[in-house]
């Protein structure tokens, strides 16, 4: 289970090595998944979002990444 933790002092996504570790996800997936979490609650979930703050990352291989 993933588990965000949120106070006055730091705010945290805690993600079990299980999910981190399956060999179902690629290393682009498991950087896909953790960037998603360290997002606001009210950011804006589509893949032109993704695309702006990634900027560094080509659109197609976050194309793909999202669509996988």
């Amino acid at each position: 289970m993933i588990k965000i933790v949120s106070n006055s002092d730091i705010e945290a996504v805690i993600i079990p090595k299980e999910s981190i570790q399956d060999p179902e996800l690629s290393l682009r997936d498991i950087g896909l998944l953790t960037y998603i979490l360290s997002l606001s609650n009210d950011w804006n979930f589509s893949i032109i979002g993704i695309q702006s703050g990634l900027l560094h990352d080509g659109n197609a291989t976050q194309n793909r990444g999202v669509l996988q």
